[in-house]
């Protein structure tokens, strides 16, 4: 600034021609640069505006994705609850899964017991099967047995009678027929060693 006024003043004319024409030459420069000043300031104030314009757009991007990032957020923070809650959910299942499991095992094991069980009292239940069937063969041969040494009974009784009434009438006429009792107590007899034999 100081340079130019040295300038200005080393140039200074001595007539008053030459004082205005120099006034006319510096209102014009002034004239020109206050023009370019103006048109300076013009521009700057449209560039200004545009990146007012520019930053109020990119204002409203900034807002829209911190308004996005809270919805992000709140989205990861539910997906996140969720998750907590998903694996509490699948730690209460495999804890369930392992008491069922234990207990599914148990259950094999009294299963397994019961068919042991099942199958010896299978066996036994042959086994007294078999023993009832001949116990019941043995009935029936000692039923038959008894029916024959019944019916030997019977017929010794009836010899009985007859021998005693013969021997009634023997005596009355001096006789003893003892003989004739021989052979009926010797058939009883006969029935009684078999029945020894068979039990």
């Amino acid at each position: 600034m100081r340079l130019a006024v040295r300038r200005i003043i080393s140039a200074t004319p001595y007539s008053s021609d030459e004082i205005r024409a120099d006034k006319d030459q510096l209102r014009a420069k002034l004239a020109v640069s206050t023009r370019d000043l103006e048109m300076g300031v013009a521009a700057m104030k449209a560039k200004t505006m545009s990146r007012l314009a520019e930053l109020g757009q990119k204002t409203d991007v900034i807002t829209q994705l911190k308004n996005a990032i809270g919805e992000k957020t709140a989205m990861i923070s539910a997906l996140e609850s969720r998750n907590k809650s998903l694996q509490q959910q699948l730690l209460a299942a495999e804890e369930e899964f392992e008491i069922r499991v234990s207990a599914l095992r148990e259950a094999d094991s009294v299963i397994a017991d019961k068919e042991a069980e099942l199958v010896r009292l299978v066996t036994e239940l042959g086994e007294h099967s078999t023993i009832a069937n001949r116990q019941r063969a043995e009935i029936v041969a000692l039923r038959t047995e008894a029916e024959a040494i019944k019916a030997s009974v019977t017929d010794y009784e009836v010899a009985l009678k007859e021998t005693v009434l013969r021997l009634a009438h023997d005596e009355e006429e001096g006789e003893a027929p003892w003989m004739d009792l021989a052979e009926p107590r010797n058939e009883f007899a006969g029935h009684g060693a078999r029945r020894g034999r068979r039990s």
